[in-house]
């Protein structure tokens, strides 16, 4: 386990497990606002996230098979998700994603400039995908990431040290 200092908290990062699976889905439901619009009945919202979680790592793992898969923790506790995959020359930043209460204080900062480290240690550029619209975009260019190619709704952006 790796541990790194942000200037507002500590975070560390630690191989995901099975045991993990309802925190990510959790995670991931937290993340979808867009939904926030829809009145859900009972446990559908619920029933959809999960099912759009399942569909959403079914696909990351045919598209980046032997990703790092990581659960993010802050003060102890499962705060969020980084998964990493590599291709040639590059890693690819294929998921971040943290609990609200922890966004914004500067933990997904921390973690993209260890892998940029970790990518210019090794020669390497990084690739992401953000959706249009997402704040998160701010944050990336401010880490030199430039925007590559549109895709849809979202915008790829890469790093090279």
């Amino acid at each position: 386990m790796r541990a790194a200092t942000t200037t507002a908290r500590t975070y560390s990062r630690r191989a995901a497990t099975a045991a993990d699976d309802a925190f990510f889905c959790e995670l991931h439901a937290s993340t979808r606002t867009d939904l926030d619009q829809v009145d859900w009945p009972g446990e559908a919202r619920a029933a959809f996230c999960e099912m759009q979680w399942r569909a959403q790592r079914a696909g990351y793992a045919a598209s980046y098979p032997g990703a790092l898969d990581d659960v993010l923790e802050v003060n102890g506790r499962p705060a969020g998700r980084v998964l990493i995959g590599a291709r040639a020359g590059e890693l690819v930043l294929v998921d971040i994603a943290l609990l609200a209460d922890v966004r914004g204080l500067g933990v997904g900062r921390q973690v993209i400039e260890d892998l940029q480290r970790e990518a210019a240690g090794t020669g390497r550029g990084v690739r992401l995908q953000v959706a249009v619209g997402n704040r998160a975009r701010a944050l990336y260019e401010r880490l030199g990431f430039v925007a590559s190619e549109q895709h849809g709704v979202h915008t790829e952006m890469t790093w090279h040290p």
